[in-house]
């Protein structure tokens, strides 16, 4: 595993904040869900890292009428899973779900596990990643095990530490029109001047660059 460079990740903290500026410019979408229709493309296989009761699976299928493979992972040995350690995955997967847990881990187990996930990824797959916005005044402090806070641009330095591009960043945020509105364009000034959001996640698109083939790759059957 990669060492966590301070020095290396604060470069690249930097190089996400000058590319996507402050959490206030990210765009919005409504649902993980969004994120995934935008950017998956069927047929593809997919692996759900941190599975939990699978809930995924019935919304994948739901989404991509069956033209997805869905495979879980989860270390929850009382949760029925595909896999319930990384090492024993065999198969190559075109994209990867990791929903609402790296906030749950310490940083160097955060890179490790994003540097676990890239290489069971064929090149050209994708990480979609959500975690809680920092920025918003009660949900970090929802969950007593939440242990590492990720503002967007930490996230997306992981991410390049672990070796994926960060293809996009959004907010997530859903409730009815109207509110959205308001919460968009009347109520925004004051959000930002008092550095809080209303959106209550943040959602990252990780790629894994065409050119770079994992070492895990060559032990593995085609």
């Amino acid at each position: 595993m990669t060492d966590l460079s301070w020095s290396r990740l604060y470069e690249r903290r930097r190089e996400a904040a000058h590319r996507f500026g402050p959490v206030w410019r990210l765009p919005l979408r409504t649902t993980a869900e969004a994120v995934l229709r935008e950017h998956l493309r069927p047929p593809a296989r997919v692996l759900d890292v941190g599975a939990g009761a699978r809930l995924w699976k019935d919304r994948i299928d739901k989404l991509f009428d069956a033209g997805v493979t869905y495979r879980s992972y989860d270390p929850d040995r009382e949760t029925a899973q595909d896999y319930h350690a990384l090492a024993d995955v065999t198969e190559r997967f075109d994209a990867a779900l990791c929903f609402e847990v790296l906030e749950h881990l310490p940083p160097l187990e955060i890179l490790g596990l994003l540097e676990q996930v890239r290489g069971l990824l064929a090149p050209g797959g994708l990480l979609f990643v959500t975690t809680p916005n920092v920025h918003h005044p009660s949900r970090w402090f929802g969950d007593c095990t939440h242990q590492t806070p990720l503002p967007h641009d930490d996230l997306a330095a992981l991410l390049a530490q672990a070796g994926f591009e960060t293809r996009a960043l959004y907010r997530l945020h859903q409730e009815p029109w109207l509110w959205r509105l308001l919460r968009r364009y009347v109520a925004a000034p004051l959000h930002r001047y008092l550095a809080v959001d209303f959106a209550q996640g943040i959602a990252a698109v990780g790629h894994v660059p065409v050119c770079a083939v994992s070492p895990a790759f060559r032990s593995m059957p085609a």
